[in-house]
């Protein structure tokens, strides 16, 4: 009996985004997207789903085992092989979606009759690419992505897996089992964060079931967001209970009121205006059609947040600013930055 491993080969970069989705983040750098102001409220689908990642793919050959045996993919983050995840396959292959960005991974094959453990493979590593961002596929949803993995200006970044953003799950998306189990099972979320104004006297219970807390904030968008300093107030405090992470936030399609939302969050922590927008952006490939940087709705914000400094101040200082007005204070901004931050790799 043999296990010989064929791909992907050993110390290789494993890229989880799309060809369309690497020629849009390049593309974006030197030519403008044109979008209209998109009616946030009442959304209408104008685009094909293009947001969901590639897998990791593995492939092996394996002789002289009998129909019975079966053969499954062990993966971990650790060289010993401990904590390992196991993914059965079919025809000698498997794909794995939605790994961290910008990590390494070992894996095996292992064959097995049953129960028990007959034969495995040499042990291989591979490293994920880190080129933000972390989209996920989830079954029934779209526009799913990590706020993590991004760089801050203090030396630190994001922590991957603590906030996700993404579309809703009830009423114009329809969760499968098998999305259920990606956001319950594999990212571990623990609060349902709904953003949705017209999900109240609707919506009382997460989509992913009684073990998900649901907390329903209603929130507006682009300028509107500023507005409302007493509900910005209830995001961000909620923010700083370290027991609710990790948060699946959503409004409609994931795109304004949580873009919006995103942005503030993602610019109190420091990262770079770039990818800020890149983030805001990277809605064009969901099915909710594009978003610009350039349209009314963006520019909108943008001037709400400069009445918070300078003309000289970052979008940084801005957001914190704006923060401190909601009542926020700096201890609750360095709490949430101890919580979603982390040293740089």
């Amino acid at each position: 009996m043999n296990i010989c491993l064929k791909s992907p080969l050993d110390n290789v970069i494993i890229e989880q985004l799309t060809e369309n989705q690497l020629k849009f983040l390049e593309d974006r750098k030197h030519q403008e997207i044109v979008a209209e102001n998109p009616d946030w409220l009442n959304l209408v689908r104008k685009g094909e789903e293009d947001s969901i990642p590639d897998p990791a793919k593995f492939e092996f050959d394996a002789d002289g085992f009998d129909g019975d045996v079966k053969f499954y993919v062990l993966l971990s983050e650790n060289d010993d092989m401990s904590n390992a995840k196991e993914t059965l396959c079919e025809r000698n292959s498997c794909e794995i979606y939605n790994l961290f960005l910008g990590k390494q991974y070992f894996w095996k094959v292992a064959a097995k009759l049953g129960e028990k453990q007959i034969d495995e493979s040499e042990t291989r590593s591979f490293t994920t690419s880190a080129r933000t961002p972390r989209s996920i596929r989830a079954g029934g949803l779209s526009n799913i992505r990590d706020l993590g993995g991004y760089k801050c200006s203090n030396g630190r970044q994001v922590k991957q897996g603590l906030i996700y953003r993404g579309c809703e799950m009830e009423f114009h998306h329809t969760i499968t089992e098998h999305g259920i189990s990606v956001l319950k099972d594999e990212l571990k979320i623990r609060t349902d964060l709904d953003l949705r104004i017209e999900a109240v006297d609707k919506v009382f219970a997460s989509a992913l079931g009684d073990s998900v807390s649901f907390t329903l904030i209603p929130t507006l968008a682009y300028e509107k967001f500023f507005e409302d300093k007493e509900t910005c107030k209830k995001l961000f405090k909620l923010l700083t209970d370290e027991s609710t992470y990790p948060h699946y936030m959503h409004c409609w399609g994931g795109a304004d009121r949580t873009g919006t939302f995103s942005l503030v969050i993602l610019g109190m922590l420091g990262v770079d205006k770039e990818f800020l927008f890149e983030d805001y952006e990277y809605t064009s490939l969901s099915i909710w059609g594009k978003r610009s940087i350039t349209s009314d709705h963006f520019k909108d914000l943008l001037a709400s947040l400069d009445e918070y400094g300078t003309e000289n101040d970052s979008i940084n200082e801005k957001c914190k600013n704006f923060l401190r007005a909601c009542g926020i204070t700096d201890d609750d901004m360095a709490k949430i930055r101890d919580i979603m931050t982390e040293p740089c790799n």
